[in-house]
């Protein structure tokens, strides 16, 4: 397993889980509807493809772990990324540098996440199931029911987190 803070193995799957579009406009989409903690929501889909189940006790744990880095860092430097217009040359700079660093707050909260599943012990399940659960646990913790988890097509971080991709295949 990678130690180096810099790099985890969380990290390079969420990053080219991202990359892929309907994915990303998946991610995006309830981050701007509902709030969703789009790392968290790809931890849900990292740790199922490993084939471990997150509890509602564990999800409102690692809710409160990165709440200080997201509400703190990420939100804040989300928010003034978000008023720079863009329409000079300087704001342009000004918006790609707010955009990096938010990029880093989203690896520390990453960091925090991958820390946190290093000292774990979970149940297991076929990665299918597993996924589907953490992400019906997590949504259920924000009062939000989300998209039919059961059907194939329905969730495309069901669809792509068991993707033969991930294993080698």
């Amino acid at each position: 397993m990678n130690t180096d803070k810099a790099v985890n193995e969380f990290w390079e799957f969420s990053t080219a889980l991202y990359a892929i579009d309907e994915v990303r406009d998946y991610c995006l989409a309830l981050q701007e509807r509902q709030g969703i903690d789009v790392n968290l929501l790809l931890f849900c889909g990292w740790v199922g493809s490993l084939g471990q189940i997150l509890t509602g006790e564990k999800i409102e744990w690692l809710i409160a772990v990165v709440e200080p880095v997201r509400e703190q860092e990420i939100l804040k430097l989300r928010q003034r990324r978000r008023k720079v217009s863009g329409k000079t040359a300087e704001e342009q700079l000004r918006r790609q540098s707010l955009l990096q660093q938010e990029l880093e707050a989203e690896k520390k909260e990453q960091q925090l996440l991958y820390d946190w599943w290093r000292r774990q012990s979970l149940a297991t399940a076929d990665c299918r199931n597993a996924v589907a659960t953490n992400l019906e646990v997590y949504f259920r913790r924000l009062g939000f029911t989300g998209p039919d988890q059961s059907r194939p097509g329905q969730n495309p971080l069901v669809e792509k987190c068991c993707s033969p991709l991930w294993f080698g295949g």
